[in-house]
């Protein structure tokens, strides 16, 4: 529906084809959250569904955080937010090597 078809397919890879070169080329960060985030942001706009899944995934969904009791977050925006703006230790000192290897990924996936 939404003339959304399997062929249509082809429209993502094309998309994450040139999200992969910029990356590689240099043009953008891998850890650029905005460029991150908004990669299919098209197809939001294109299919309610999607656009529907997405926010429930980030925005609404809570579940119990490992490690706490009883306590429920929304744990896909912990995990962006870690990601791009990291607080701990650990994973502020990865950024170099998470921007090596993503390089490295997108020329392979290239």
């Amino acid at each position: 529906h939404h003339r959304w078809l399997p062929r249509s397919m082809g429209r993502v890879v094309d998309v994450l084809e040139a999200a992969c070169a910029k990356i590689v080329d240099g043009n953008v960060d891998i850890l650029d959250e905005k460029f991150m985030m908004n990669l299919f942001s098209v197809f939001r706009l294109e299919m309610v569904e999607f656009d529907e899944f997405l926010t429930f995934k980030f925005e609404k969904q809570k579940r119990k955080d490992a490690g706490k009791s009883s306590e429920k977050m929304l744990l896909f925006a912990k995990l962006q937010d870690e990601l791009f703006h990291p607080k701990l230790d650990t994973n502020k000192e990865t950024d170099k090597y998470a921007r090596q290897f993503g390089v490295v990924f997108m020329k392979a996936m290239l």
